[in-house]
């Protein structure tokens, strides 16, 4: 395996995470939000919940930033290693 196939190993892993987190995270978050927005906010103000769209774009993007850091430092890392060094870390 050259360095190139590792480092898109460790980004198929990566965002495999960030993918999944995100499908987790948003929809425990949406309806976690949405709960305690009506049991709050509605019952008391009248105020309607709306989808928060512009906060889980927010999220997206530091997920998917996350995902790519998370890359690219072990990928530098292996790239000015010897073979038989990475191996041995791995």
């Amino acid at each position: 395996m050259d360095g190139d196939q590792l480092t898109r190993m460790i980004a198929a892993e990566a965002f495999t995470y960030a993918f999944s987190g995100l499908i987790v995270g948003c929809g425990v978050g949406l309806l976690l939000n949405r709960f305690l927005w009506v049991n709050l906010l509605t019952r008391y103000f009248g105020a309607q919940w709306n989808i928060p769209v512009v906060l889980l774009v927010i999220v997206v993007v530091f997920c998917f930033a996350a995902a790519v850091a998370a890359v690219r430092s072990p990928a530098k890392r292996i790239r000015n290693m010897v073979i038989t060094d990475t191996i041995n870390e791995l």
